[in-house]
């Protein structure tokens, strides 16, 4: 605007001299886990308003409920992993080529490079490995795992392991938190579930989880997955009352 004579050498050298405000906007601590919520309300405005939806600052209100929408996030992933642990560990993800001796962390980032963590199942590759401990890098530090954190994966720790299951230098595995410094090797699952819970009186949607992992498959298994939904739900009716009520359900399917 200086160059263009629009604004005045005064006008210029007080502007460049001013100090730098930063306006911080209103923002949630930690977001709701809501992506399949937000994306089913992206597709609603598009179908509306085309285009233009991106552009017209469009305000749209849900029914869903962040503490039913949290309590329904949490559910779900528990039932998902805990289902997925009683069929075993599979293996790793898969390996990277280290070089023997010592790899730098540029090397160890670029084998994690294409890897994306998962909620709070972490991605990491395992620099030594044994039966009592294994040793990962992630994100510049090394991280150790032993005792009760091994167990999952103990049958994949041993010397007779198949190599292309077995937790060994170069492999690229899943860890979670269980506290302060402690760690556990875990797994992404494979198997899908959807939640979504429904306020019997009035209809409105109060919490919607489309599936394990937004990031790691877009598709929604509640609205897109069409399949009988057995016992997935239990309506009931009472004698004294006209109101049937249905519980939300958990409903395992194949990913």
């Amino acid at each position: 605007m200086h160059d263009l004579r629009y604004l005045s050498d005064a006008d210029f050298e007080q502007a460049r001299n001013a100090p730098l405000a930063i306006r911080q906007g209103v923002r949630e601590s930690v977001p709701v886990r809501a992506a399949f919520v937000a994306e089913m309300a992206r597709q609603i405005a598009v179908e509306q308003f085309g285009e233009k939806a991106y552009e017209l600052g469009i305000r749209i209100v849900t029914t869903v409920t962040r503490a039913d929408q949290e309590a329904a996030y949490a559910a779900l992933r528990r039932g998902v992993i805990d289902y997925d642990r009683r069929h075993g560990y599979r293996g790793p993800e898969s390996f990277a080529d280290l070089p023997g001796g010592t790899v730098s962390e540029e090397q160890l980032d670029e084998a994690l490079g294409e890897v994306n963590d998962h909620g709070d199942l972490l991605a990491a590759v395992v620099l030594k490995a044994s039966t009592k401990e294994v040793v990962v890098y992630r994100r510049g530090q090394e991280i150790r795992i032993t005792g009760k954190g091994l167990g999952f994966v103990a049958p994949m720790l041993a010397e007779k392991a198949p190599q292309s299951r077995r937790v060994r230098r170069g492999a690229i595995i899943r860890l979670r938190s269980t506290g302060k410094d402690a760690w556990e090797i875990t797994q992404l699952p494979e198997v899908q579930a959807a939640l979504v819970a429904v306020d019997s009186h009035s209809g409105a949607v109060r919490a919607l989880i489309g599936g394990f992992d937004f990031n790691k498959n877009k598709f929604n298994h509640v609205t897109q997955a069409w399949r009988q939904p057995g016992s997935s739900f239990k309506p009931s009716a009472c004698m004294t009352s006209t109101t049937s009520r249905a519980a939300p359900g958990l409903a395992l399917t194949p990913g």
